[in-house]
């Protein structure tokens, strides 16, 4: 797995365990930008849900997404796979889809921008 894709992986899990451990509430919707380089080099958006009392969620990171994708991605939206890929495909340099259930998190996809 490509490092960059690996990072993102790690990034979006540990946000929603996070929101797993420390929120009081059943369902969270959350939209974060991290900046992972100083200086805003590298922004990741991360957006989705956890629901702690299923203990399930979903959460879609994109790296450096443009300002019409930062627009367009939102906390609590349930995209699918071809459709999120279409969306992001030109508009950012990576993105990660992941799942979660039981408190296990899956990568369902992953996009790799082919602009350098």
């Amino acid at each position: 797995m490509n490092e960059q894709i690996q990072q993102m992986f790690d990034v979006a899990t540990g946000v929603m365990n996070g929101i797993f451990i420390t929120s009081g509430k059943p369902d969270v919707a959350f939209k974060k930008t991290i900046e992972l380089a100083q200086g805003g080099e590298k922004n990741l958006l991360v957006v989705g849900s956890v629901h702690r009392d299923c203990d399930d969620g979903h959460c879609v990171a994109v790296l450096d997404p443009d300002e019409q994708l930062l627009g367009q991605l939102n906390g609590g939206v349930g995209y699918t796979e071809p459709i999120l890929k279409e969306m992001v495909q030109g508009r950012c340099k990576a993105m990660v889809f992941v799942t979660c259930s039981g408190r296990k998190t899956h990568m369902v996809s992953s996009y790799l921008s082919r602009k350098k």
